[in-house]
């Protein structure tokens, strides 16, 4: 009993608490957010191989096996990650395109804060060295993240659907805006190209003060109002979902090739649609039970279409964030 009581790894010891354990989570990538991944295999995702698949790497991103010192890394949420689109078209993978650049490291969690995605940039040099440039795409300023009183990470926002409401917009705010202190920091004093943006809208007063503080903000006028399409409906020959947004040529002349290369996510991902999990893993499926599924389950009779955006979002993502180094 003595020999156990001293041993550190027992769980008597008065040496390793649980809380101690567990603080180290945040230096260790797989256990960051082991609750995200299960998310895409639910009912509520379009996921059959035959639109598009999840490429998840052993540290549990999407995209290929991470690399040393790479050319670029690329930090986001969803919109990143690139829920519900093929992987050509989010917006890491336009920007190597654009650049000409192979080696892009992809570091997009869903529904993760700004605070996540600056640690996960921080874990990823630590292990894997500094990258020549980083590219963002965040989130809107009102997620957060907290270590409980046993050392769990908690995710949360102040809008509805995450596992924790308690913060107030104050409480988010500052944490996203200490997170993006620190990434100008860091890239400052490591001569690493920073470049980022919001895809979500922000205030007046909000955007003033990041122009007065931060060097690497980039204005994004492809935010979530933006891109928003009004009075959405479903085009018969092709299952875009198509309408009209704030700026019309946006809708009518913009990305004509894009969109006629998109398959049916040039406006939203196909996260839109509802498929059974006994399709899931389906290689094909017969195009009558395709076809009734995506006329059955999509649901835009309140005027919204509850979807990530589609790749003509994410090109214009990318090019705005190429353009500006």
């Amino acid at each position: 009993m003595i020999l156990n009581f001293l041993n550190k790894d027992s769980e008597y010891s008065p040496y390793t608490q649980e809380w101690e354990r567990r603080a180290f989570q945040n230096i260790v990538f797989d256990t960051c957010a082991p609750h995200i991944l299960n998310r895409y295999n639910q009912d509520s995702e379009y996921a059959m191989p035959l639109v598009y698949n999840y490429e998840i790497n052993s540290a549990g991103f999407r995209g290929k096996e991470f690399t040393y010192s790479p050319h670029i890394i690329a930090l986001g949420c969803s919109h990143t990650f690139g829920v519900g689109l093929p992987i050509e078209f989010t917006w890491p993978n336009v920007v190597s395109r654009l650049t000409g650049i192979d080696d892009v490291v992809n570091l997009g969690r869903s529904g993760s804060s700004i605070a996540y995605q600056v640690r996960c940039l921080i874990n990823y040099i630590r292990i894997y060295g500094q990258p020549k440039i980083v590219l963002a795409t965040f989130p809107n300023l009102t997620r957060y993240e907290y270590c409980d009183d046993r050392g769990r990470i908690t995710y949360g926002s102040t809008e509805k659907g995450f596992d924790d409401c308690s913060w107030s917009n104050s409480q988010a705010l500052s944490q996203s805006i200490d997170a993006i202190n620190t990434l100008e920091a860091i890239c400052r004093t490591n001569s690493i190209c920073l470049r980022w943006q919001i895809w979500a809208s922000t205030s007046e007063y909000v955007e003033n003060r990041f122009a007065e503080f931060f060097d690497n903000r980039i204005p994004n006028k492809y935010e979530l109002q933006f891109l928003t399409v009004i009075n959405p409906r479903v085009e018969e020959h092709s299952g875009e979902i198509i309408g009209e947004f704030e700026d019309q040529d946006f809708g009518l002349s913009c990305c004509v090739d894009l969109r006629d290369d998109s398959r049916g996510c040039f406006n939203y991902a196909f996260d839109r649609y509802v498929v059974p999990k006994r399709y899931r893993d389906k290689d094909d499926i017969d195009s009558e039970i395709l076809s009734r599924l995506k006329a059955t389950t999509l649901d835009i009779s309140h005027g919204s279409v509850n979807a990530h955006f589609g790749s003509h979002a994410h090109y214009h993502w990318a090019k705005n964030l190429v353009d500006s180094i």
